[in-house]
């Protein structure tokens, strides 16, 4: 199940935790609960990658963060099956906890304010895509990004006025 990289980096770790159970009860202990999971997070990772359905790639990404609950990247990997599953709200919640671990990544933001823009939450996707930018801007694709949401606000906002006023188109 483990591929065989995974096995030579802790193949030490365990033969040195096991030569100081005897001597050192508790740290090997210790160490053995945090090498179990980093073992269990990467054996759910590839089992994640070999997947044979976006569910079952899902289920597994989710044994990852269970184990890595302090890693972004999982989360965000997470956010990108629920994403891909049109399980949006399920994807928000993922990756507002990858921002929460690491809000300075501009990825997340951008990715985020496209979920937002999916789920026809304007407002919203236009505030991640200009934090996006705050975070990042010299990168022209966010400005596209953007331009295109706002239009996309903006619209909306017309409509709701629309609406308010009788001329809804």
């Amino acid at each position: 199940m483990l591929n065989k990289e995974c096995l030579e980096t802790y193949t030490p770790v365990l033969t040195l935790i096991a030569r100081q159970l005897e001597t050192h009860p508790e740290w090997s202990l210790e160490m053995l609960e945090a090498a179990n999971r980093q073992l269990q997070a990467a054996k759910y990772r590839e089992l994640r990658d070999r997947a044979k359905s976006d569910a079952e790639a899902v289920s597994h990404a989710q044994q990852v963060v269970s184990y890595r609950a302090h890693d972004p990247e999982e989360f965000f990997n997470l956010a990108l099956l629920q994403a891909k599953q049109e399980n949006l709200n399920e994807a928000l919640q993922s990756l507002n906890e990858a921002i929460r671990l690491e809000p300075e990544k501009t990825e997340y933001f951008q990715f985020k304010a496209m979920l937002l823009e999916t789920s026809k939450r304007f407002e919203e996707a236009y505030q991640a895509i200009h934090h996006a930018l705050t975070l990042n801007p010299e990168a022209p694709h966010l400005l596209k990004d953007q331009n295109r949401i706002a239009g996309e606000l903006i619209n909306h906002l017309k409509n709701e006025i629309g609406k308010l006023t009788g001329d809804a188109k």
